[in-house]
């Protein structure tokens, strides 16, 4: 062989060791990365793959896939965010034939029977199966693949950061419904705007958001027994509004628009709850919407209606529960969520003293807070770091609130009750000073126009009327009503006809109810006249028709198509009726600090009442009936804020 051959075959030796060098460099490499990765899981994904069980190499099937490659650095990290998160996550459904869960969750029933409904499709019980013991890897590897996919690909991807990308595009579900391939199956029903986004180069992900959420099916508020799935809230138009928020959170989430679901858990005037959407902007401000209802930005029932705390659904748990649970709320026992109150107008922050160290059983952790609902109960709604003096953020204007501790369901007082007036000015009830001030019923202008509107506004256009036989078959009207009577003094009319009558009656406005608390007649001399009661007798309990005649104004006469009068036993001259509306009857309470104490009533038998200073009062109708008065309200510099 000559030296040029040999040359030659040397080179061609270097060269293949050379590669052979490369390559197992590569290979020590991607394994030194995959021992690495492998060896160095976090506490909380150690954690979970114990609870995993039988399941556990599923989980790691995820962690493997994405660790044998370095250019698969950020799926893996997003796999790992999806199952340290893993934990209480968990699917609901019934295993029953698709026809008869489809009718009963997603079509129509009008019982308010569940059980029976339930029972007669067969739905049987409840299926709960933990994400942990179940989830397959193939699903997650699909869900992280498609995710990072969109994340990559839509215009608005590069001002989305991964944290926020982790939270509001990356999760694989959204709350208890049936795992699915929902990503796929979103995708292929929206693959004409999705096209149409990258066409657009400048599209921001509140634009895009607009645009699908128009594409949505609308939806009719109904009650639901599960939450469902994106094909099940597709597939049907009854959802209430966790249902219609999760069906425009599937849908953009697919997409890669980056979307929240916002709530409140109860409003204070309202006797429910409410949930709706946030889309995430590019500077990283979330803009509120309602999901297949109102675009982003404009208003809706999450944003006009007066809210005590809004919180926002979390991927990641924000809070690890370490204390017994009797000292938790219900609320509180679920750590995926935080409080962004402040992120919505009309609210502020307030500094209270907790005035009453925290009792034997309760959290020596946390403070709770506690609003005042339409009922004047007093409702929990917010918690921060129990100190001396705490930092309650994000107060709602206007709604009263209350430091409280928590313990086996019960509400313990921790401090005084506040509120934020309008201009973001905290007030704090006092309820230890001896001041007193006067309450006034005519004062009260609130509960007087409610007075005013029900129930004199009853006795418009009604008559008094008076005959000689007791048929009133040829009776004379004395007087008719024609203008809206007086609510808090007696109504006094003067009678021209001088004739005689034996028998005298109120008749209310036809198809209307017949609610008088006095009638006062008078002879042409001045005195009163009396005789026995007469009338249509009332339904109701307690309403007998002498209350009319009784002399009390508090009492009174109620009953639907019907009247009330006297028989004078003979004939007698009319010279004046006297007659006085229902009227409320009123106990007014303060809050002493731990209860409502009674002060004292209010009517107009007695139209003033003492009232301590500066505190919190409660005004309550006494009167069984139809209107229910009940509230809270304080006064301030002469005027009677009623809250």
């Amino acid at each position: 062989m000559n030296a040029k051959v040999k040359k030659m075959s040397c080179k061609k030796h270097l060269n293949k060791f050379i590669l052979l060098i490369i390559i197992l460099l590569a290979v020590s490499g991607g394994l030194i990365w995959f021992f690495n990765h492998s060896a160095s899981y976090s506490p909380e994904i150690m954690n979970v793959l114990q609870q995993a069980g039988s399941n556990r190499k599923e989980l790691e099937k995820v962690l493997t896939h994405y660790s044998r490659d370095p250019a698969d650095s950020l799926k893996l990290r997003a796999a790992e965010f999806l199952i340290e998160n893993m934990q209480g996550k968990r699917s609901e459904y019934y295993d029953a034939p698709v026809e008869n869960v489809s009718t009963v969750l997603l079509r129509w029933t009008s019982s308010s029977d569940r059980k029976m409904v339930m029972d007669t499709y067969g739905l049987g019980e409840l299926i709960v199966r933990e994400d942990v013991k179940y989830i397959t890897g193939d699903y997650l590897i699909n869900n992280i693949d498609l995710a990072i996919k969109v994340w990559e690909e839509q215009p608005w991807g590069k001002h989305i950061p991964f944290d926020a990308f982790c939270e509001d595009i990356l999760p694989y579900r959204i709350s208890t419904e049936p795992l699915e391939n929902w990503r796929v199956k979103a995708l292929a029903s929206l693959t004409d705007i999705n096209r149409s986004f990258k066409e657009q180069s400048n599209i921001s992900a509140v634009e895009a958001c607009k645009k699908v959420n128009k594409l949505l099916p609308k939806f009719r508020m109904d009650k639901d027994f599960i939450p469902m799935s994106y094909s099940m809230l597709i597939a049907t138009t009854r959802s209430t509004c966790d249902g219609i928020s999760a069906s425009a959170t599937f849908a953009m989430r697919a997409l890669g628009i980056p979307v929240a679901q916002d709530y409140t858990p109860l409003y204070p005037y309202i006797k429910s709850g409410h949930s709706w959407n946030a889309v995430r902007d590019s500077s990283g401000k979330y803009i509120s919407f309602m999901g297949t209802e109102t675009i982003p930005g404009n208003p809706h029932q999450g944003t006009t209606f007066i809210q005590a705390k809004v919180f926002r659904k979390t991927l990641k748990k924000q809070d690890s529960i370490q204390e017994d649970i009797s000292t938790v709320p219900a609320m509180f026992r679920n750590s995926y969520f935080k409080d962004v109150s402040l992120e919505y107008q009309g609210f502020g922050d307030i500094r209270a003293t907790i005035s009453v160290p925290p009792p034997a059983g309760v959290s020596k952790k946390y403070i709770y807070l506690a609003m005042l609902n339409s009922d004047v109960q007093w409702i929990i709604t917010g918690r921060e770091k129990l100190e001396e003096a705490v930092l309650f953020s994000g107060i709602s204007y206007k709604v009263i609130y209350l430091p409280v501790y928590y313990k086996n369901g019960e509400l313990i007082p921790a401090g005084k009750p506040f509120r934020l007036d309008t201009i973001g000015k905290p007030r704090f009830f006092e309820t230890d000073k001896p001041k007193t001030d006067t309450l006034l019923l005519s004062e009260i202008k609130v509960v007087n126009k409610i007075a005013i509107d029900v129930w004199t506004g009853r006795m418009l256009h009604g008559i008094f009327e008076a005959t000689n036989k007791s048929d009133f078959s040829d009776a004379v009207i004395l007087h008719t009503i024609n203008k809206q009577p007086d609510g808090l003094n007696y109504n006094k009319v003067k009678i021209q006809n001088r004739r005689e009558f034996r028998y005298m009656r109120y008749l209310p406005p036809p198809n209307s109810y017949c609610n008088v608390a006095e009638i006062g007649i008078y002879d042409t001399a001045g005195q009163k006249l009396s005789g026995t009661s007469i009338g249509i007798p009332s339904s109701t309990k307690g309403m007998i028709i002498d209350n009319v005649f009784d002399g009390d104004l508090v009492t009174f006469y109620d009953a639907k198509n019907a009247w009330v009068g006297l028989d004078f036993g003979e004939p007698k001259q009319i010279g004046e009726i006297q007659y006085f509306p229902r009227n409320d009857h009123f106990e007014i309470s303060y809050w002493n600090g731990t209860f409502w104490q009674l002060s004292g009533k209010l009517n107009v038998s007695n139209p003033k009442l003492g009232v301590p200073s500066g505190a919190l009062l409660r005004i309550r109708n006494a009167v069984k009936g139809e209107r229910q008065e009940d509230r809270v309200f304080f006064l301030y510099n002469g005027f009677h804020q009623i809250n």
